[in-house]
């Protein structure tokens, strides 16, 4: 596969990635939401701290998918060891390290309303897989420092 093919099919897979996190955000998780709510009679203040968890959460994983966005223009253009590289490469370290303490926020305030471990199992997958992204980029970041200097 020559690299052409190789950035579009990147391209490709991050706006997918970019549509269905927004298609979350607006449709999917509100609706659940209150669906939770109307099942569950959950206060006010506790769905819209929920709310605003998971919103969060789905803009930090869109800041993070600009930003690898534009690390693939960087490589493609074979302007990866620059400086301006590395400041995307920090934005993204930035976005991971918000996304991992958003999962254990949600632990923290969903625990006490809790009556099944499937969703403490998937927020526990999903924070460990968010912590092994954000050991995986430091690790490239510091190697391309290294490479820059």
């Amino acid at each position: 596969m020559n690299s052409k093919v190789k950035f579009t099919v990147a391209r490709i897979s991050i706006t997918l990635l970019f549509l269905i996190v927004t298609m979350l955000q607006i449709l999917s998780f509100p609706g659940q939401i209150t669906h939770m709510r109307d099942k569950n009679s959950w206060g006010l203040v506790f769905e819209i701290s929920l709310l605003i968890l998971v919103v969060s959460w789905m803009l930090t994983a869109q800041i993070a998918l600009v930003n690898i966005w534009k690390i693939i223009s960087h490589m493609e253009k074979e302007t990866f060891f620059t400086t301006s590289c590395i400041a995307l490469i920090n934005n993204l370290l930035k976005c991971f390290a918000g996304a991992i303490t958003i999962p254990i926020s949600m632990f923290a305030l969903l625990a006490p309303q809790a009556d099944d471990p499937g969703f403490f199992v998937l927020l526990t997958a999903v924070t460990l897989f968010i912590s092994t992204l954000y050991i995986l980029v430091r690790l490239l970041r510091d190697q391309l420092v290294q490479k820059v200097q």
